[in-house]
């Protein structure tokens, strides 16, 4: 889509504070506080930029005596981006959110479950516990539920919570295997629920069943199709099994992605690869094996979608005008026994208590604490990177542990949090993703 707009070529611009990075033959001028920036392809196209700081647009052109086709290209990214816009948003919106894994019981015993689900947790909350903490969450200002476990599904009164969370006015979201649901159940909790994600990690029944077991495959698909019909949203996310036959079968789970999305076309239907596989039951991939999974499930996003997996929400992000200031680290998460955690990754990150001991005001406190103790704006050396608002700094568990692993969060100095051990590797590739997505980006 093409889009004509008149610049006074007598304009004044008014930037926000830029670094320029000189990278493969460009010169990348970066607006590090707002997160934006643009690509200049030759040293006449930076001096116009240069002179632009100080001078009209007309001016410019005459002390520079830039080619047309230079001068036009800077001005047209310069408009499109929106460089001079200083207004932007967290991505992270600061709102109570809590992770609820209601039970630890499963009927599946996937490899890679970092839960390690199966049976019940010693004392896990009973219906009337689970009501009580979900009407707590809400007089603090919660905001929305997810409902995870275990499976959801193998909880006796799954329905009545999901019903009880939507009375108190709670946003609900399922986290499933699909196995489990029976249509009267569906029927009952689709017009409650803001979306419903299933774990299928397959791309047919022998392949699934080497992570979900025998039958699973075809019991999910069906009851995606009866909640897809419901008019629910749907995710299916995939966590593909890694061992020796992985590589061989990535067209098979683009095809399988394929015919999934042609299959849900118009409805509100979305496929998630997971490029991570955590430690789990039977899973512990070594730091070679990591790279090489990434790699492979990237390959199957990449060959699907003809892009680079990080493109599509990295473009998404920037078009809204937000920045990465975060992770989720400081979202309260609930285990089935009622111990609280900062993270979904519960297994990862100490417990700072139980539920039944800690007043919930001090749990939403503490939430907030911890998640402005973990802005970029306190890590070390993001906090000086001129990426610091388009990488975010990463997970926190993975890159700062001793900030995850912290129990006593009210106290804990940010300057005694190590520095994350960044490479020019790793800088250079938000470089190489800032090139290829740039004009993408335009409004």
């Amino acid at each position: 889509m093409e889009r004509n707009k008149t610049i006074d070529i007598n304009k004044r611009y008014n930037f926000p504070e830029w670094c320029i990075r000189q990278y493969n033959g460009k010169y990348l001028v970066i607006c590090s506080e707002t997160a934006n920036w643009i690509v200049l392809d030759n040293e006449q196209q930076l001096d116009f930029f240069k002179s632009l700081t100080e001078h009209t647009i007309n001016d410019a052109i005459a002390i520079t005596k830039c080619p047309k086709d230079d001068y036009v290209n800077v001005l047209i990214q310069i408009e499109a981006k929106h460089l001079e816009e200083k207004n932007v948003q967290p991505s992270f919106v600061d709102k109570l959110s809590l992770h609820f894994y209601i039970t630890n019981v499963c009927n599946m015993k996937c490899p890679h479950c970092y839960m390690r689900a199966g049976s019940a947790l010693t004392n896990e909350l009973t219906t009337e516990e689970i009501f009580n903490v979900l009407e707590d969450f809400k007089k603090v200002g919660g905001i929305d539920v997810t409902f995870t476990g275990g499976e959801i599904a193998t909880h006796k009164n799954i329905v009545e919570i999901i019903k009880f969370a939507h009375e108190l006015g709670l946003e609900i979201k399922l986290l499933t295997n699909g196995t489990l649901w029976r249509p009267d159940m569906i029927q009952e909790v689709a017009p409650l629920i803001s979306y419903v994600q299933f774990s299928i990690d397959g791309f047919d029944e022998s392949s699934n069943a080497k992570v979900r077991g025998v039958k699973a495959f075809n019991k999910t698909l069906k009851t995606v199709d009866l909640f897809v019909a419901a008019g629910v949203k749907v995710i299916v996310a995939i966590t593909p099994f890694f061992d020796s036959e992985f590589e061989s079968n990535i067209h098979n789970y683009v095809e399988f992605i394929k015919d999934l999305t042609a299959k849900y076309h118009g409805e509100d239907f979305i496929v998630r690869v997971c490029t991570e596989m955590l430690e789990g039951r039977e899973i512990s991939l070594n730091e070679e094996e990591k790279v090489k999974y990434n790699e492979l499930t990237t390959k199957i996003y990449s060959e699907y979608y003809g892009v680079d997996l990080y493109d599509y929400p990295f473009i998404s992000k920037m078009r809204q005008r937000r920045i990465m200031e975060n992770c989720i680290y400081g979202e309260i998460s609930i285990s089935a026994n009622g111990d609280v955690f900062f993270c979904s990754r519960i297994p990862s990150v100490p417990s700072i208590g139980n539920v039944k001991d800690i007043p919930f005001e001090r749990i939403a406190k503490l939430s907030r604490i911890i998640h402005e103790k973990s802005n970029i704006n306190n890590l070390r050396p993001c906090k000086d990177c001129e990426l610091k608002y388009l990488c975010g700094g990463g997970c926190r568990i993975e890159y700062f542990g001793e900030l995850t692993s912290c129990k006593d969060i009210e106290h804990l100095d940010v300057n005694d949090i190590p520095p994350r051990k960044c490479t020019k590797e790793y800088k250079e590739s938000f470089y190489d993703l800032m090139i290829r997505t740039n004009t993408r980006i335009f409004q």
